[in-house]
């Protein structure tokens, strides 16, 4: 069983244009695309921040550092410049793949032994900048089957927003993203 889970997010983008005469899709910079891990003509969900429209379409690429977040065809009368967005794409995988993938990410601990009591707890996580995640499992509250359970464990005094906001940066400027 596969289930649906957000691959990536280009979090609090402004909208730079709106083109009503353009066949339906968004068009993102380049190397915000690079930075997100959003590959053309992928399908993404866009979220309006600003007036709380909501529209799934395709992702065209758009000029690398221009800036670009532009809207086109019938998305141009829902999505206008200055509006705030946030576009995510979606990947389908097993509990197990995302298992794998949370295995291998930055700053997250895998715990997720269950035989052996192994779960991420808080008084764990105390003092650690590492994220603990674990007893990945699917979500079977859902009808449709497509969920994940995750526990999670941090500790949000010693890793806050503003140390994330930086972390994220230093990251970007590493890979010669800005």
């Amino acid at each position: 069983m596969t289930v649906e889970l957000m691959k990536c997010k280009i979090h609090r983008a402004t909208v730079t244009d709106a083109n009503l005469n353009y066949e339906g899709s968004i068009t993102i910079d380049r190397a915000l695309m690079d930075a997100a891990g959003l590959f053309p003509f992928e399908k993404v969900s866009i979220l309006d921040v600003t007036n709380g429209a909501r529209f799934d379409t395709y992702v065209i690429e758009g000029s690398r550092d221009s800036g670009v977040i532009c809207l086109n065809g019938a998305a141009a009368r829902k999505f206008q410049p200055g509006d705030v967005v946030i576009i995510m794409a979606y990947a389908s995988m097993t509990p197990e793949e995302a298992r794998e993938i949370l295995a291998k990410a930055d700053g997250v601990t895998l715990v997720d032994d269950p035989l052996a009591g192994g779960y991420p707890m808080p008084l764990d996580a105390t003092a650690k900048y590492d994220v603990l995640v674990g007893r990945i499992r699917q979500d079977i509250s859902r009808d449709d089957k497509k969920g994940l359970d995750i526990f999670v464990s941090g500790d949000q005094l010693l890793r806050g927003a503003a140390l994330n906001a930086v972390e994220i940066a230093e990251h970007l400027i590493k890979r010669g993203l800005v």
